[in-house]
């Protein structure tokens, strides 16, 4: 079976751009991490993403 993979040259996007996405995806990462049972699913996909 072949992985699907996405590359992306991170180089061509404007600095702007990525400091947005980085601020969001921490953002997002913190609101995870507030709910309950949020720090045992991000460790389950993590650890699911790792067996792959």
């Amino acid at each position: 079976m072949q992985k699907d993979t996405i590359k992306i040259d991170v180089g061509l996007i404007p600095n702007y751009v990525r400091n947005d996405l980085a601020a969001a995806t921490l953002e997002f990462m913190k609101r995870i991490l507030e709910q309950p049972g949020g720090r045992e699913m991000l460790d389950t996909k993590m650890t699911q993403r790792t067996k792959k």
